[in-house]
């Protein structure tokens, strides 16, 4: 829940973004006609006219990157919210149905068991473990969950 609340926020915060970047573009391109438009009727010189399109060139050129790097960010927040939706609707057909493998593999990409002393370094390495995790599982034995969706990570028992 604290993922959907962040990525509410976050994208709350994109859009406001892309929509000051498309406002300073607009007042960017509008500068730039109207340069043109001096340098038409002969207001202003021809040096003066290619410096300032130079420098709106610029000027433009950066507010499109930045434009495109934050609707990435949008989208791959969209992508990571679907996922969410994904892990949630499987959780209430958990609910619903009860736990079946049908269910748990829409979670879950791997879940290992470890007998005490079982766990090795290499599988603390391949699971994504933190000392902590590896720890538990080491001294206790225990199951590993690796999750499908979101932020791929393992979960030990302690965590559940």
């Amino acid at each position: 829940m604290d993922n959907v609340k962040a990525i509410s926020t976050n994208k709350v915060t994109l859009e406001d973004e892309i929509a000051r970047g498309k406002a300073n573009l607009e007042k960017l391109q509008k500068q730039y006609k109207q340069i043109y438009e001096d340098k038409l009727n002969e207001l202003i010189p021809e040096f003066l006219f290619k410096e300032k399109k130079i420098e709106l060139d610029k000027k433009i050129k950066i507010e499109e990157e930045k434009m495109q790097e934050i609707e990435a960010k949008l989208n791959s927040l969209n992508k990571l919210e679907d996922k969410e939706d994904l892990v949630f609707k499987a959780i209430d057909d958990i609910k619903k149905n009860g736990l079946t493998k049908e269910e748990l593999s829409r979670l879950f990409d791997k879940i290992v068991v470890f007998d005490k002393n079982e766990i090795t370094k290499e599988e603390k390495d391949l699971y994504n473990l933190n000392n902590m995790m590896y720890n538990e599982l080491y001294q206790n034995g225990g199951l590993a969950f690796h999750l499908k969706f979101m932020y791929p990570q393992t979960i030990t028992n302690r965590r559940m």
